[in-house]
């Protein structure tokens, strides 16, 4: 991933530390003036090369600050923990900003359109879903 500009789909990230929700009012935009949920998190998409004995080498690790402008947002931060592994889709932006050492550092958002739990994953538990009632008229 050498163009930090650049949409992704279907992309493993592992969830690093725990979600934050807080909200926002845009000031341009569809959404103009209405409160917007944020769901925020650390992630990163470690990178491993096969070597030529079978075994595997890490060569770098890619982090990530997700963030999901969706209502449900304190819902998800509920399901989301240290360490679950997810499938997500969406945009990545390369950001810069000077720490106070005073050094210019360089970060990633993804701002994500979805986010999957990948099931096929050690320390998974269950999975708790209820099918929304539909409402019939008349």
């Amino acid at each position: 991933m050498s163009d930090l500009n650049e949409k992704i789909s279907d992309y493993r990230v592992i969830c690093f530390g725990e979600p934050k929700v807080s909200s926002i009012v845009p000031k341009s935009g569809a959404n103009v003036g209405k409160k917007i949920k944020v769901l925020s998190m650390r992630a990163f998409h470690p990178v491993a090369v096969r070597k030529d004995d079978g075994t595997f080498e890490e060569k770098e690790t890619l982090w990530f600050d997700l963030k999901l402008f969706d209502d449900n947002a304190e819902l998800l931060s509920g399901f989301l923990k240290d360490g679950l592994v997810l499938r997500v889709s969406g945009e990545v932006k390369k950001r810069t900003w000077q720490g106070k050492d005073g050094k210019v550092h360089e970060s990633a958002d993804l701002n994500l359109y979805s986010l999957a739990v990948d099931l096929k994953q050690r320390g998974l538990k269950g999975i708790i879903f209820e099918k929304p009632q539909v409402k019939k008229e008349g």
